[in-house]
């Protein structure tokens, strides 16, 4: 742990130290902003969307094995990505639309790596990804 010293009621720390607090604050404001906000998931009308057609779940899960790979080594690949992206020092300084867009863009290679890098719609998602962060940028 980085030593702290004090001169009278004033604490010195690194910047290195300070720009991490800075961060953690900056994290805390954020979920403390989106405390209150109530999401409004519709996953009966999704649920019924996905099955129509009379397939079974397993059914569902086998067809998108095809593309999207085994689910168990595309969550540890997007997990990696997503860890260091997530821990870098620039994070806390993007939108958050480009963080996730970023979030979402992972996701997809995780998809990729474990699945069908071949897959179309990968590549097109990701397409829209950054291409909504570059119309923000404008």
């Amino acid at each position: 742990m980085e030593e702290v010293r004090f001169t009278g009621k004033t604490a010195h720390i690194s910047l290195d130290r300070y720009q991490s607090l800075l961060e953690a604050e900056r994290m805390l404001i954020d979920i403390k902003r989106r405390e209150n906000e109530t999401v409004n998931i519709p996953i009966e009308q999704e649920f019924k969307s996905v099955v129509a057609g009379n397939k079974t779940i397993e059914e569902i899960l086998a067809e998108r094995e095809k593309t999207h790979g085994d689910f168990r080594i595309h969550a540890a690949i997007t997990d990696a990505i997503k860890f260091h992206m997530h821990t870098s020092n620039k994070w806390s300084y993007l939108s958050p639309t480009q963080r996730e867009a970023l979030d979402m863009t992972a996701h997809k290679i995780g998809r990729m790596l474990a699945g069908n890098p071949d897959h179309k719609d990968h590549w097109d998602d990701i397409a829209g990804y950054t291409t909504l962060v570059a119309r923000e940028l404008k």
